[in-house]
């Protein structure tokens, strides 16, 4: 009787969701936790912080797999989807990394532009953060202060808005 009843679209996309990040979360738990373990008994040193990063780069993955779903529902293309995921993550997530530290350091070798710089801290402001996590990761597993949550949050509010968009355009797409 459970398997006849209509599941909601947005039931589905949630489920995609959660069961996505779940297996990405027991993947991380045994790689990193067989990398802890190893470590650990060579060096004979066991710090259970690493272990959050099991947790951090599983959000990582949970707010740029939100981006891979919406656009796997506009362009109906898992090989486009996985593309822009990787350009997202690597050349452009990182290059505003980069361009935010210079920003923010003393130092001014390469003078931008005010538009050049403006259209670069928009960008920043408004794509996920991963590297900036991945700061806030090891932050917590030297066990060093955490200056600045601004990237988590900011990082949370695109997944957030990425699975309202992907709910909204699931809902309304007609099938």
């Amino acid at each position: 009787l459970l398997l006849s009843k209509p599941i909601s679209r947005t039931k589905i996309i949630i489920g995609h969701f959660i069961a996505a990040n779940l297996i990405v979360l027991v993947s991380f738990t045994f790689l990193l936790g067989a990398i802890w373990i190893l470590v650990s008994a060579k060096t004979g040193y066991w710090n259970p912080s690493f272990l959050y990063s099991i947790l951090w780069f599983t959000l990582i993955f949970a707010v740029l797999y939100s981006a891979v779903i919406i656009v796997g529902l506009i362009s109906r293309s898992t090989i486009l989807s996985i593309i822009i995921n990787m350009l997202l993550f690597f050349p452009l997530s990182f290059l505003l990394y980069i361009a935010n530290t210079y920003f923010q350091s003393d130092q001014k070798g390469i003078v931008f532009g005010p538009i050049a710089e403006s259209l670069l801290k928009f960008f920043y402001q408004i794509l996920p953060k991963p590297w900036d996590i991945q700061d806030i990761c090891v932050n917590y597993v030297t066990q060093s202060s955490v200056t600045n949550y601004m990237p988590l949050f900011s990082s949370l509010l695109f997944m957030s808005i990425m699975l309202v968009l992907s709910i909204w355009y699931f809902n309304k797409k007609d099938y």
